[in-house]
């Protein structure tokens, strides 16, 4: 995590509080507009329907995102920030759930589907493609992390790296 905050304290020193709390919430909106947006696609006609795609919503891809609730805790007044090792281990968490049901588990939707069209796979990950809602929601949720780690930077006293002096002087 070290390694981690000294990657960001250039962005942290160039980004104020306020900055870095509203790139979280445009990263968190773009994340909800991504859900309604193509996640999956399966490219064939099955009983007369061609390019079968879901949603987000139907891939329940907002799960994902709940890891990400818990950085809200630092906008509360008289409240601690979050520590980077929590806020590192909820990152980690909500790309597992992104990836884990939205990468491996993407076409349960399409299981009825192909049981229907008489086809015997139990996963219909054969011939499904990650659509544009999806590599939408993976770059929001990349944002959430920068922005969040540099709020929770901000907020966190320890943390706080000094800017660079105006006339040369420590401040």
């Amino acid at each position: 995590m070290d390694y981690l905050v000294k990657c960001l304290a250039p962005l942290q020193a160039n980004m104020s509080e306020r900055t870095s709390y509203y790139g979280f919430l445009v990263a968190v909106a773009a994340f909800f507009l991504a859900l309604f947006m193509p996640w999956a696609r399966l490219p064939v006609t099955i009983l007369g329907v061609g390019d079968i795609y879901a949603t987000g919503w139907d891939e329940l891809a907002y799960l994902s995102v709940l890891p990400f609730a818990g950085l809200f805790l630092n906008g509360l007044p008289n409240r601690r920030a979050l520590k980077l090792n929590v806020l590192g281990l909820c990152i980690m968490l909500a790309f597992a759930l992104l990836l884990v049901d939205n990468v491996e588990h993407r076409s349960i939707w399409l299981t009825p589907l192909l049981v229907d069209a008489d086809n015997q796979v139990p996963h219909a990950l054969v011939g499904s493609t990650l659509g544009l809602g999806f590599w939408l929601a993976l770059a929001s949720m990349i944002a959430m992390s920068v922005f969040g780690m540099v709020w929770t930077m901000h907020k966190s006293s320890d943390l706080v790296f000094a800017r660079p002096a105006v006339s040369g002087v420590a401040v």
